[in-house]
């Protein structure tokens, strides 16, 4: 019989895949944990209560969020749901307008903002901007791409893209019709046509045309030029619109050095095209000078279908099957190319979007069961893809959504059961730490920039909105002041007939029932804190003899928990889970060594040495544990 010290400085290598219990070899498993749940790890290697969820506003249903920040400091919150776009600015409701999305669309909406509005594609719908009018009015609506004067005043020539469908060889011909009235017949070589073709627009032999019907035989359509055509007579140079019924529209979009990009059209998914420099819906690639459009492809490989854009260096585009850049020196239709740089993919069932972290892009692989980290490493020259759950695979299932709060160093996977997988990343401290956040709801989104981050979140029979707030431990969150001490308190609706936790005056009273938008506290009070509980878990890795061999009989004999700024401890050392008292007055916190005494053999798989599970709501965090143990060999 043996008795071990063993001490845990840190928690930096973060909740553990439960396959990696038996790696004791490896490094992380003396600073990683069995179980976190609700906690964050800290860049120094601690474990901190998660902050809570502050109310915000009731919102209409699930939908997406898209967050930006805005030149005069303010923040933009965009809620895309069913056929609606709410525009938020600091939390302020300033617009809910229409839009032709519904909720079968939103997986696969893809959404970015620039210059406080939004592109917004999907590839079954005409792609659509929320945007600012004039005299502050909002509206969702078609792209409106630049146009010309025809030969005509009543005809106009669309720079929009363009792109040949049909097979290269496939040929057009055209001559006027009998009837006349100005109308033409274009005919090909084969039934490259489809009924949905009427009402879009065809280039023969770069001369633009409006197609008025389709033949049955589909390898006709009739037409309005609306530049003159001279020469009829059969060629292969001619385009259908890119973007249409027919062959679909663009999944994804962003803006790369003043031009809008586009790409991820089903017709042709490894195509992307690029707009005129600073004209953003001018697709013109005019006689290819340098600032006109660009239209490239990814190979001939239709596999690599675009997912989603990154804006690093180099253009990043995202397929099924790679990682790739576009770039030119300078980006221009005469030097513009494609290189391929990783082979990983991005997740398709769903769209969930890529965000920035410090310079490299974090993308959703293609199973969907690791984030991705895509950056350009200056030692070796070329694009490197880092797995970041390599350590906690089993935490990202079913991702739905992405976010990165960049002043908590915190990534937030939304998961499809309604949990976030969360990371504390810092490339420079080596901290890739995961943990499981919970709440008592469903978690649809998430979205953060410039220090704050918001969720969508259905609880209590409604969806809502809410933000992290650091000076909350509950959920669904508020706080309320009163400038003398009272015992009544309103304008708690949204916790209509729930039990809200509630701190008074920075001392815990228990939980009451909200009821008529109200609670009374049993003592008057000048501030309360109140929501729901939620329970922070943290549970040990299992205790490891000659830092090889797991112990399989133990006994804890006293456990030191080094705590900081910490108000609440609940403790289970064997004898079930009870509250630690800690010294000081009670609404003050406790910075120091703990200890707690421990009793009884353990066999291993029958628990941990040690476990934490706190619901009330006050900061805790943990720096060290220290351990006095007895084992068998």
């Amino acid at each position: 019989m043996t008795t071990l010290r063993a001490t845990q400085t840190s928690f930096v290598a973060g909740e553990l895949d439960p396959r990696l219990i038996g790696r004791t070899d490896l490094g992380a498993y003396g600073h990683g944990a069995a179980k976190l749940t609700n906690v964050l790890v800290t860049v120094g290697g601690s474990l901190r209560r998660r902050p809570g969820l502050a109310h915000v506003t009731a919102a209409p249903g699930p939908g997406r969020l898209v967050l930006t920040g805005l030149a005069s400091g303010a923040q933009r919150l965009f809620l895309l749901t069913d056929r609606r776009a709410l525009v938020y600015d600091d939390e302020v409701l300033i617009a809910d307008v229409p839009a032709p999305w519904t909720g079968q669309h939103l997986p696969d909406l893809n959404a970015t903002a620039y210059h406080g509005n939004l592109f917004v594609c999907h590839p079954a719908l005409p792609p659509q901007q929320v945007v600012q009018q004039l005299h502050g009015y909002w509206a969702v609506l078609p792209w409106l791409f630049a146009s010309a004067p025809g030969d005509d005043t009543d005809r106009d020539v669309r720079h929009q893209p363009y792109a040949k469908y049909a097979d290269e060889d496939a040929t057009l011909q055209a001559f006027p019709d009998a009837s006349g009235n100005g109308v033409w017949v274009f005919q090909s070589d084969r039934p490259v046509f489809d009924p949905g073709h009427a009402g879009t627009r065809l280039r023969f032999k770069n001369l633009e045309v409006a197609i008025t019907s389709v033949a049955a035989d589909r390898t006709i359509v009739f037409g309005i030029p609306q530049q003159t055509i001279a020469d009829g007579h059969r060629t292969y140079r001619w385009e259908e619109q890119a973007f249409s019924p027919v062959a679909g529209y663009p999944a994804a979009a962003t803006v790369f050095r003043e031009r809008l990009v586009v790409g991820g059209v089903p017709r042709q998914p490894n195509r992307l095209w690029m707009s005129r420099v600073g004209r953003l819906f001018d697709f013109d690639t005019g006689t290819g000078l340098d600032d006109e459009a660009i239209g490239i492809r990814l190979g001939d490989d239709r596999s690599h279908a675009i997912r989603s854009f990154g804006a690093g260096r180099e253009l990043e585009v995202f397929t099924a099957r790679a990682e790739w850049t576009v770039d030119g020196a300078p980006l221009s239709p005469a030097s513009v190319s494609t290189t391929r740089q990783t082979g990983v993919g991005s997740f398709t069932r769903r769209y969930v979007p890529v965000v920035d972290v410090d310079g490299a892009s974090v993308f959703v692989s293609a199973p969907g069961d690791s984030l991705v980290e895509y950056h350009f490493a200056g030692t070796t020259q070329a694009y490197q893809a880092a797995d970041l759950t390599l350590r906690a695979r089993h935490l990202l299932r079913e991702p739905v959504d992405l976010a990165f709060d960049l002043h908590r160093r915190l990534l937030l996977v939304a998961r499809a059961d309604g949990r976030i997988a969360a990371a504390t990343l810092d490339r420079n401290a080596d901290v890739v730490a995961w943990s499981e956040l919970t709440t008592a709801g469903h978690v649809h989104a998430v979205a953060a920039a410039d220090g704050k981050t918001y969720v969508l979140v259905d609880r209590l029979g409604s969806v809502r909105l809410e933000r992290l707030d650091d000076a909350l431990f509950v959920d669904a969150g508020r706080t309320l002041v009163a400038a003398s001490p009272t015992a009544s308190w309103t304008g708690l609706s949204h916790l209509e007939g729930a039990n809200a936790e509630v701190v008074a005056d920075g001392l815990p009273v228990g939980a009451l029932t909200v009821l008529g938008g109200s609670i009374t506290t049993p003592a008057p009070a000048t501030r309360i804190d109140l929501g729901l509980a939620y329970s922070h878990v943290v549970e040990p890795l299992p205790v490891v003899v000659d830092q090889r061999r797991k112990a399989t009989r133990f006994r804890p004999i006293k456990v030191v928990f080094e705590l900081n700024e910490t108000r609440a401890l609940d403790v289970d050392v064997g004898e079930g889970l009870l509250p630690v008292p800690l010294d000081g007055e009670p609404a003050a916190a406790f910075s120091g060594p703990k200890p707690v005494m421990a009793r009884g053999w353990r066999q291993r798989g029958n628990g941990p040495a040690w476990r934490i599970e706190t619901s009330r709501p006050l900061p805790f965090e943990l720096l060290s544990v220290t351990s006095d143990v007895k084992v068998t060999r």
